[in-house]
């Protein structure tokens, strides 16, 4: 019976709006207001050339300073994987890891222990999987081998706190990779979802303006899912976009199972 209910909720909200969202005009405007919640200001991050960029046997890890008057010192890494050294593909692929980590040796003590780094490996391989060839300390679900099979140079990407952006907040004693670390900068005026966003929006300038590539697809897995649905939404260089396992509409969210196992509206 919910299932239907949740139905016509959904079809009615279709009703209603389809005459608006049918617009290009309302989807310019609600791009617009996101990015001006993201960034405080109507137009995306200009900034094209990385901070510095360290150049490994295997990959290139570009580093992104976005440090605010309320962050200090906060780094973004993402790592660039050619098909071919010295070559670039037409198009490029973005892909977002999420919250995914590295298994770093156990020799190592405070945060060297847990930075992600050369050395480390991937923590995902599961089951048969461990040991695989791709997986690595920079591609942690081997993904940039599939990607240049189809001819696409990969630039991956880590949430910010996470692996090889752990950093702010952390020291030898106290590892702070919570999201809601960032939760006491909103309250004095700070927009933190820019930290997780804003990597992104750098990356498509450096890809676009000082590489050349033509097109933009990006794909992330859970926390790197939702970060594909809102870079997309804000950055029209992302020509297609597939999260996986991310977000999807509030609407599916309308339906809560409580602990009487009674189902409820959701507000």
């Amino acid at each position: 019976m919910y299932k239907l209910f949740l139905l016509q909720i959904l079809i009615s909200f279709i009703i209603v709006h389809r005459s608006k969202s049918n617009s290009t005009a309302y989807w310019l405007e609600k791009r617009g207001n996101l990015t001006l919640e993201i960034f405080g200001q109507s137009e995306l991050p200009s900034r094209d050339k990385p901070d510095w960029v360290t150049e490994y046997d295997d990959v290139d890890a570009i580093v992104w300073n976005i440090s605010t008057e309320y962050v200090r010192d906060i780094n973004s890494t993402v790592f660039y994987s050619p098909v071919s050294k010295g070559k670039r593909s037409k198009d490029v692929v973005f892909f977002h890891h999420g919250h995914s980590n590295c298994v770093c040796p156990s020799n190592e003590t405070g945060l060297g222990q847990y930075r992600c780094r050369s050395g480390c490996t991937s923590s995902d391989p599961k089951h048969e999987e461990i040991g695989g060839v791709g997986y690595s300390w920079w591609d942690l679900y081997n993904v940039s081998i599939f990607f240049h099979d189809l001819n696409y140079d990969v630039f991956i990407f880590s949430m910010p706190l996470k692996g090889v952006n752990l950093g702010p907040g952390s020291n030898d004693k106290t590892i702070n990779d919570n999201h809601w670390w960032f939760y006491q900068f909103e309250a004095k005026g700070d927009r933190p979802i820019r930290y997780f966003v804003e990597p992104i929006v750098l990356t498509a300038n450096y890809a676009k303006s000082i590489l050349g590539y033509d097109r933009i697809f990006m794909a992330g897995l859970s926390g790197g899912g939702w970060s594909t649905t809102i870079a997309s939404a804000i950055d029209s260089r992302i020509k297609a976009s597939f999260p996986i396992a991310g977000s999807v509409s509030v609407l599916f969210f309308f339906i809560f199972k409580n602990m009487t196992h009674k189902y409820v509206i959701y507000q």
